[in-house]
């Protein structure tokens, strides 16, 4: 993913002076927003071994993007939840103007599930991940945990900030990343279980999301303790530090040989268009 405009839960970054270019273009961007969203909207992800009890699209993007320069990329980013609220993966959905003819869609992947997942576009099988799409480990860190869940929320913004990501190129080049100001999707968990409350933020390089994190509060048997996990939207070889000492290492994983529907990140090219699905200016069903 890439991006130069971006707009988080009501915040804009890298907003264009106004101006009939820019008005068209943004209608533009608009129309494609409808597209993806509609893209979004059929699929369905589930646990493999409980497929009739699919994960919830949360229909309004978490995350979105724009940007002119490199072929006009439009994207949006949305979370599948389980029935207690923990997200169970993660899909960038977006566009770019290829060629002066038509546009390319595609749709990348990353499991946050505790299991392995079937997932489905327009009712073919597309992505099966076939190992839990995160390994969770205790976060090195003694600040007590709060016993409310929204302070435990609170906390979790408080502590994404003591992460430090960078990436590394094929030329050894190293990209750092910086945090985006608020977590993607927060949430709180009342099924009884271990998990009481979390947050999935992301690290960026520049406005594209290369690594994201996942934060829990979670009950132990000595009481109540910080987890993370890492997750990767790159092929890039990556390393996540907390408070300066590195604590997880991704592989770089460059060659689409690495980029299969068994593993837990995965993209694929939808299709191509001419132009968003639309009827007079209004959102027609999305068809190719």
């Amino acid at each position: 993913m890439n991006a130069l405009m971006l707009i988080v839960a009501g915040l804009t970054i890298g907003q264009t002076e106004p101006g009939p270019k820019n008005a068209e273009r943004a209608e533009g961007v608009n129309a494609w927003r409808v597209a993806l969203d509609l893209i979004a909207k059929e699929h369905r992800i589930a646990p493999a071994d409980r497929s009739d009890e699919p994960f919830r699209l949360i229909e309004k993007p978490v995350f979105v993007w724009s940007q002119p320069i490199r072929s006009g990329q439009i994207g949006s980013v949305y979370p599948w939840v389980a029935k207690n609220g923990r997200p169970g993966a993660l899909a960038a959905v977006f566009c770019w103007n290829r060629t002066t003819e038509y546009w390319a869609i595609m749709h990348e992947f990353h499991s946050l599930a505790d299991t392995p997942l079937k997932v489905t576009y327009r009712d073919a099988v597309i992505w099966t991940p076939a190992e839990p799409g995160l390994r969770w480990k205790a976060l090195p860190i003694e600040a007590p945990v709060a016993t409310s869940q929204a302070r435990q929320l609170s906390q979790i913004r408080h502590i994404s900030r003591r992460f430090q990501a960078y990436t590394v190129t094929p030329e050894m080049e190293q990209w750092q990343l910086r945090l985006l100001p608020r977590p993607l999707y927060e949430y709180t968990v009342d099924d009884g279980g271990s998990v009481l409350a979390g947050a999935v933020v992301a690290l960026c390089q520049d406005m594209d999301p290369e690594l994201v994190l996942v934060i829990e509060a979670r009950q132990v048997t000595s009481g109540v303790a910080w987890h993370y996990a890492c997750g990767t939207f790159t092929d890039y070889e990556s390393h996540l530090s907390f408070g300066g000492q590195e604590i997880w290492k991704g592989a770089a994983s460059q060659g689409e040989a690495n980029l299969t529907p068994e593993k837990i990140y995965w993209r694929e090219f939808i299709t191509r268009r001419a132009s968003p699905p639309q009827s007079e200016g209004q959102p027609a069903t999305w068809t190719e």
